[in-house]
């Protein structure tokens, strides 16, 4: 009978921590190579910052990551982009709670600058775990949605398509919350279900 390659009878931490400096010595070692074969592209949602990271970004992020090695395997260059949302509402409630300070009574720079020292130190967090979990990801290209190129870029598409006509304006009313003094998307609205009385209001 064959011997068992891994001797150890219990995982040593080391070895965990010697592959994780090769990781971090190579940050582009799945950085996408068009030679490779057919590209595979990999739309990632880029994970957003707002908190300490939790069990369900982790599962998430590695079932996009078993894809991306599934098809690796089967021969395609897959493009896997790392990157961090940074804009929203979530880390304005984060800097205001931390802080015990609403929006409205910080300078509008400091609460700015504020935000973004708040998200930079999370969202390093977010990227340090997802090294540590091995995810196969190009962190040597990691972007961020509040860059200066991000944004030229994602104007630029806007201004494209407003050309072609894809766009349109209407006039409708949009949720606003009266206690956080800003509107919301439809995203963060909570429905219930209560009797009341039918209004009818004219705009």
């Amino acid at each position: 009978m064959p011997e068992p390659r891994l001797r150890e009878k219990q995982w040593d931490i080391r070895f965990e921590e010697e592959l994780l400096k090769q990781w971090e010595q190579e940050p582009g070692l799945y950085a996408y190579d068009a030679a490779k074969g057919p590209t595979y592209v990999i739309d990632t949602p880029p994970p957003y910052p707002s908190g300490e990271p939790h069990p369900g970004q982790v599962i998430h992020y590695s079932m996009i990551d078993v894809a991306a090695r599934a098809q690796r395997m089967l021969g395609k260059a897959v493009y896997f982009p790392m990157g961090l949302d940074r804009n929203g509402i979530n880390i304005e409630r984060t800097v205001e709670r931390k802080y015990k300070k609403p929006l409205h009574a910080w300078d509008r720079a400091e609460f700015i600058a504020k935000c973004r020292e708040e998200i930079t130190t999370i969202g390093e967090g977010i990227l340090r775990l997802f090294q540590r979990l091995g995810m196969s990801a190009d962190f040597a290209h990691t972007y961020y949605t509040d860059a200066d190129d991000y944004r030229a870029y994602s104007q630029a598409i806007f201004i494209d398509l407003n050309r072609k006509g894809l766009f349109y304006r209407g006039e409708r009313p949009s949720f606003y919350c009266v206690s956080c003094e800003t509107p919301l998307a439809e995203a963060d609205i909570h429905y219930e279900e209560r009797p009341s009385k039918l209004t009818w209001i004219r705009f």
